[in-house]
């Protein structure tokens, strides 16, 4: 097994007011939270044994040491709660965590970190209840504040925001779809804390190609969102960047409000179908409904055809958790095998989805 590379050092780049594009975009990721890439494959994959090992990009040498020794005892088997590598590896997760209220943090570079410490938190089996009251979360019901989250950054390709920032058309959306508890706006406010827009998915990761919407950093409640269609070229419309601010904000949620003490909630199926069902319901709204046509979303075509993809994750991620197949509603149950739960629904999807909505 390849030992994976540590960046120890980094020459960051300060551009002198780089341009952005008009409509904030969404995503980059392929691991763990909310990654959605563009058409879904046309094979099915037979379920994994175990995750594969990332290759960790950001890590500080300390948090590597930690990550590394933690997976390795955890892949030969059960480790137990107060485990000098479980302990040694929560320890300096709540160091960087903590490095998010210092005064004169570089948030991008600190948010990097969590990212890739989220991920191994989940390769690791670690549980969203241990991670948080390693991180001083335990009591909190939803994500901290956000200190600096306008600050401008000297990162290349990236832009830090608050979600009040994201686009005025992106906004109104927002607030034109209603849920049972008011508008997707304040579902949106609720959960995210900061908006990331990436140009460049190097950010994240340099193996990861620019084919996905969004991504979560969920216990600092951060977005990223990439800035615009890999095959085009051009901004992301406002329809698709509110359906992915949804989707991760619904990450979001899950974390907090719904994973508690079991790992396997954290585990692929449960959480994305949870988070692609939300992103239905919203883009059903939108085409349906007269307060989403109110907000300007004028793509039905476009829309119907993302409901389609989205339905058919949904209804994939059912067939692996042991629900009815067209079942929409929210659902916290994880009665199956670990293998089945570990699956992506997204990358499992047989060679025809759903009928379309």
């Amino acid at each position: 097994m390849n030992r994976p590379r540590v960046r120890r050092a980094r020459v960051v780049r300060t551009p002198s007011r780089p341009r952005w594009p008009l409509w904030p975009a969404s995503g980059v990721l392929l691991l763990l939270v909310g990654c959605r890439p563009a058409p879904p494959p046309t094979t099915t994959q037979p379920a994994p044994s175990r995750p594969a090992v990332p290759r960790w990009q950001w890590l500080h040498p300390d948090e590597l040491q930690a990550t590394e020794a933690l997976i390795a005892v955890v892949d030969r088997g059960a480790v137990a709660a107060d485990a000098p590598k479980r302990q040694a590896f929560l320890k300096t997760y709540a160091a960087a965590f903590a490095e998010l209220s210092e005064a004169n943090a570089p948030v991008l570079p600190v948010l990097q970190r969590l990212w890739e410490l989220g991920m191994a938190a989940r390769r690791a089996r670690l549980s969203a209840g241990e991670v948080r009251r390693a991180v001083g979360l335990g009591k909190a019901a939803v994500p901290p504040a956000a200190r600096h989250a306008t600050r401008e950054q000297p990162v290349l390709g990236v832009r830090l925001l608050s979600p009040g920032m994201v686009d005025p058309a992106v906004r109104r959306l927002l607030r034109a779809v209603k849920t049972g508890e008011g508008s997707y706006a304040g579902f949106v406010s609720r959960w995210v804390r900061r908006v990331v827009i990436v140009e460049d998915p190097a950010f994240l990761s340099p193996d990861l190609p620019l084919k996905c919407e969004g991504a979560a950093e969920v216990w600092s409640g951060t977005v990223f969102l990439t800035a615009r269609d890999p095959i085009t070229g051009q901004p992301r419309p406002p329809w698709k960047v509110a359906a992915a601010l949804v989707h991760e904000a619904e990450h979001i949620r899950w974390a907090y409000a719904v994973a508690g003490d079991d790992p396997r909630l954290l585990y692929k199926a449960p959480d994305e179908r949870n988070a692609y069902r939300e992103m239905f319901v919203f883009l059903r709204e939108v085409r349906l409904s007269p307060s989403g046509r109110a907000g300007g979303a004028t793509e039905a075509a476009a829309i119907s055809a993302d409901m389609h993809r989205w339905r058919a994750v949904v209804e994939r991620a059912n067939t692996l958790l042991g629900y009815p197949t067209a079942d929409l509603s929210q659902r916290t149950e994880a009665l199956v095998a670990d293998e089945a739960l570990m699956t992506d629904p997204m990358s499992a999807l047989p060679a025809t989805g759903a009928a379309a909505p």
